[in-house]
């Protein structure tokens, strides 16, 4: 009996330490079916949590480059704004500057009396096959302008009114084939007349072979002919060719066609 009892003495603890030895390892079981469940939902998930931050750094990114590139358009159309700013300010200082030209050379002394008539126009058009031929003024019958009348500008002689409307002229330039312009060497007063070409150039003919001109002389219109008043502003010579019985001169005008914008139309010669 002495002996039963201490063997139940014996038993409960051991029943205790199997008791505690099964629950750790049914936890033990149940936390790794754990783990490894976590874990299979952690592969399951993973794509998805990837292609989700991946799809939201890329929405962060488009939002980032749609905020830049709408700042990049204001800044192209300030830009823009600016750049039309100066052009228009830089056309009116352009045209202050011709207009004062023009202005100067009208109240000249020496052609007080002939220009005190004259007309001031604008240039609106040109003929579009041969810009050397002909050009179109804004002025017409109703402002006196009248056929014939020569047209000038500060840089020199332009040409003449060749038709009349109302309110435009046309006016037939010194480089059109069928103009001619009674000249003078303005140093050696050497005469001639300086034709159109159909070209930039024009040409100084009947000069005789004696005549005493040389590149760089100025030529000046000579009055003859009663078309245009004398000491205008013609050209330059650039080249002189001698013949036999004649030379010939290529004069550059010294107006400047192809930025020709004003005119004067010389009402009262």
């Amino acid at each position: 009996m002495q002996v039963f009892f201490k063997y139940k003495r014996g038993l409960v603890p051991g029943a205790l330490i199997f008791f505690s030895l099964l629950l750790l390892t049914f936890d033990s079981i149940v936390e790794g079916k754990s783990q490894k469940a976590e874990s299979f939902f952690l592969t399951l998930l993973s794509p998805l949590q990837g292609a989700v931050t991946s799809g939201w750094s890329r929405l962060s990114k488009l939002k980032e480059r749609v905020s830049l590139d709408e700042e990049k358009e204001a800044i192209l159309a300030e830009v823009e704004r600016l750049r039309s700013k100066v052009t228009d300010l830089e056309e009116q200082r352009l045209e202050n500057e011709r207009l004062r030209q023009l202005l100067a050379f009208k109240e000249r002394k020496s052609f007080e009396d002939i220009l005190s008539g004259s007309l001031g126009a604008r240039v609106i058009g040109r003929e579009p096959t041969n810009w050397y031929r002909t050009i179109v003024i804004d002025k017409g019958r109703s402002d006196g302008v009248e056929r014939g009348l020569p047209v000038i500008s500060y840089q020199g002689i332009v040409g003449y009114v060749s038709q009349v409307w109302d309110n435009a002229s046309q006016v037939r330039l010194i480089l059109d084939g069928d103009s001619s312009v009674g000249a003078l060497v303005q140093r050696s007063r050497v005469s001639g007349v300086v034709k159109g070409k159909g070209t930039d150039i024009c040409e100084m003919v009947y000069i005789s072979p004696q005549a005493d001109i040389v590149e760089g002389d100025l030529i000046i219109s000579s009055g003859f002919g009663g078309k245009y008043p004398s000491g205008l502003r013609i050209g330059t010579v650039v080249e002189v060719k001698r013949e036999s019985y004649l030379q010939r001169a290529w004069v550059l005008p010294t107006v400047d066609f192809s930025r020709l914008e004003e005119v004067l139309v010389i009402i009262q010669p």
